[in-house]
């Protein structure tokens, strides 16, 4: 089955990324998004060059609609702690780097946390953290929407609009929203009216030009728990109606959404999920 072209999920790498597409196309995902390198690991070998020929000689089918990289998961751009501030900051160069290479042209990451410092003290400290970055041209790094969970920074949109309105390469920046962080995050979208209610705020507040990427997950616990948990599709407390507001609502028309729910080698869940949103576009 192929599906709209918006719809895919996080594919893993572990034979290389080139099979990462591979898998998509065989899946009918034209979106995906992946790991640039080992998820948890500060750095890794560089690629090789033939690895990269054959990465974007495939991309150049016309299938792929959209190809994301998400940071890996050491990664804490609101440290204080010195050595992992560089480490983050390194292995952060690292992966655009390997995203300019391999021409994925956005580059999700979490805002980080302040681990007790303080917001604002965690917010500058990121500002900071990304103003070192030397980004290329062809990457864009798109900030995502968190639970609020622990010290976690991006919960609330007016964090995320006050990293994007005080970094220094304003037009390299955009924002990957999450559908189970936000809900967990306390920002109500299970009715029309209170998903319209949600974006005019973020709207008013960071802007919805800004969205590039959507997680697409349920969450398994309830409207602003905290908890980062995500649940397949119409089987958690977001529930299935809501997210035929999300896939038809026209600015995000041209924006993938992308799964990051359990899944088996077989991507079978992916599957069924994705079966779950085609059926909710609307002609």
């Amino acid at each position: 089955m192929e599906f709209d072209i918006r719809f895919g999920s996080h594919i893993s790498i572990k034979n290389g990324l080139t099979s990462a597409l591979i898998t998509a196309k065989n899946l009918g995902f034209h979106s995906l998004q992946l790991f640039t390198k080992n998820a948890t690991r500060w750095l890794s070998k560089a690629p090789e060059e033939k690895d990269i020929l054959e990465f974007n000689k495939l991309l150049k089918d016309n299938f792929y609609f959209k190809v994301v990289a998400h940071a890996s998961y050491l990664i804490n751009l609101a440290s204080f702690n010195e050595d992992i501030l560089k480490k983050s900051t390194d292995s952060i160069q690292d992966e655009i780097n390997r995203c300019s290479k391999f021409n994925i042209p956005f580059y999700v990451i979490h805002p980080g946390s302040h681990m007790g410092v303080g917001e604002k003290q965690g917010l500058d400290q990121v500002v900071r953290s990304f103003n070192k970055i030397d980004i290329p041209q062809n990457v864009k790094i798109l900030i995502e929407t968190t639970s609020g969970q622990g010290s976690n920074l991006g919960s609330k949109f007016e964090e995320i609009a006050y990293v994007l309105s005080n970094i220094d390469k304003k037009n390299q920046f955009g924002v990957c929203y999450d559908t189970c962080h936000t809900f967990s995050a306390g920002y109500d979208i299970r009715d029309e009216k209170s998903f319209s209610n949600t974006m005019n705020t973020f709207d008013k507040i960071v802007g919805l030009k800004n969205i590039e990427v959507i997680h697409v997950n349920d969450s398994k616990f309830p409207l602003g728990s905290k908890k980062d948990r995500h649940e397949h599709i119409g089987k958690g407390f977001i529930g299935l109606d809501t997210f035929k507001f999300f896939i038809n609502f026209p600015p995000f028309k041209n924006i993938p959404f992308l799964l990051e729910t359990e899944k088996s080698d077989d991507y079978h869940e992916d599957i069924e999920n994705c079966k779950k949103l085609q059926a909710l576009i609307e002609s």
